[in-house]
């Protein structure tokens, strides 16, 4: 089943949140805002000026689902990491993600629209396996996003969400690829 079916499916009743991979006590205080604190902010800035319609509404609950499953593979990233500076890098990027998505639920009318999908609670495994994963998910979720805000006129307020998460998930493909560069010994 792939990331549109399943983001787009309305659940009635809301799933407990999937627990998080046990964070390094180092990372624990390291704050979480940033630059991700930046999407989350155009996210609640578009769906103020004009987040009312149907469409937006449909992508930005579509988007609730891709962003989980993007999460849930960074998740297992982390897991799987080798050194501290690869955790903090990912936790950030979680959290950036995580905030996106409580922007996108903010957005939606109906509570019960959200379209989180489970979190798979995959164990940690070997690094290079998990970051490809993540990758993989990151590429299949922009291309899902694109799908579904492609016949929207340009200009509009569902363009414009596609466009802000699209470059979010692009800046964590990029960095995911530095990580591997720096894993396989290409600095």
């Amino acid at each position: 089943m792939g990331l549109l079916p399943r983001a787009l499916r309305i659940m009635a009743e809301p799933e407990p949140p999937a627990p998080r991979p046990a964070f390094h006590p180092a990372l624990a205080a390291a704050p979480r805002g940033g630059a991700s604190s930046a999407y989350a902010a155009r996210i609640r800035a578009l769906a103020a000026q004009g987040g009312g319609g149907c469409a937006f509404q449909s992508v930005a609950a579509a988007a609730c689902g891709v962003l989980q499953q993007v999460a849930a593979a960074e998740e297992h990233a982390f897991g799987s990491a080798l050194s501290l500076a690869q955790q903090q890098k990912l936790q950030e990027m979680i959290g950036e993600l995580d905030e996106a998505r409580a922007a996108l639920k903010g957005a939606l009318q109906s509570p019960g629209m959200s379209a989180d999908a489970p979190a798979p609670g995959a164990a940690p495994g070997v690094w290079w396996f998990a970051l490809t994963e993540s990758l993989c998910v990151i590429e299949e979720a922009v291309g899902c996003i694109r799908r579904v805000v492609a016949r929207q006129p340009r200009g509009c307020a569902t363009r414009t969400l596609g466009g802000i998460l699209m470059r979010m998930l692009h800046r964590h493909h990029a960095r995911l690829l530095v990580e591997a560069g720096h894993w396989i010994g290409h600095d």
